[in-house]
């Protein structure tokens, strides 16, 4: 005679009769909070890397180091669009919910619409400034490397002038061509003084030409971003 024995049941928590314990997953709050964080400190990284060595201090220095924070910038937009997609679709889903019935009588939770909307407006609002702030300047930037610098022969600087009325103060000259066109250029006088500190500068011949109306120059210039990148004082 054999005696059956009832299956004990599953300990709370075990998944059916295997026994292992199910893994707890994440609520969406939680990998939406989890992404902010990230990305916050993906931006705190980027303004770091840009104000160090990306801000412009003039001369073909200037062009590789805008360049090299391409990657961390694409890095900053890879993370942030998300967090704009999911606002907008909280935006849109409880905007919804507040107008059409519920579905099977009730809701999960309660629509905030203003709430998502606000969060969907300073995310889009982030966005863009980080877009403006750091990304809008690498299109010219990018073309300007690929196309290279255009060469300029009999240039003479005029027009030298220092204005301390702004913050930061800045240095204005013109280079204007045997044939009398005139390209205008000013710059932080805080990075005019540290170009024309480095050994080999464009902007240390740039300037002590400024000073000698009779001095020309050979130069080469990026078109869009003014940048100078190679000056020699005319034999």
């Amino acid at each position: 005679m054999h005696t059956s024995i009832p299956a004990q049941a599953s300990q709370r928590g075990e998944s059916g009769g295997s026994g292992l314990i199910a893994a707890p997953t994440s609520k969406p709050g939680e990998r939406r909070l989890t992404r902010l964080i990230v990305v916050c400190i993906l931006i705190l990284v980027g303004v770091f890397f840009w104000v160090s060595i990306g801000k412009p201090t003039l001369g073909p220095l200037t062009m590789h180091a805008a360049l090299a924070t391409i990657p961390l910038f694409a890095l900053l937009c890879i993370g942030w669009v998300p967090i704009v997609w999911a606002a907008l679709r909280w935006m849109v889903r409880d905007t919804l919910r507040l107008f059409l019935p519920p579905a099977r009588g009730r809701h999960a939770r309660a629509p905030h619409p203003g709430v998502a909307t606000a969060a969907f407006v300073l995310s889009a609002s982030a966005f863009a400034f980080v877009y403006v702030e750091l990304g809008a300047g690498y299109l010219p930037t990018l073309l300007d490397w690929w196309e290279g610098p255009a060469h300029y022969e009999g240039l003479t600087c005029q027009n030298f002038d220092e204005i301390d009325g702004v913050r930061p103060a800045t240095s204005s000259f013109e280079l204007v061509g045997p044939d009398g066109t005139a390209r205008s250029f000013t710059v932080a006088r805080a990075d005019l003084l540290t170009a024309t500190g480095r050994a080999g500068s464009p902007y240390a011949t740039i300037l002590s030409a400024c000073s000698s109306s009779s001095t020309t120059l050979d130069a080469s210039i990026y078109p869009r971003t003014g940048l100078i990148a190679e000056a020699s004082v005319r034999q």
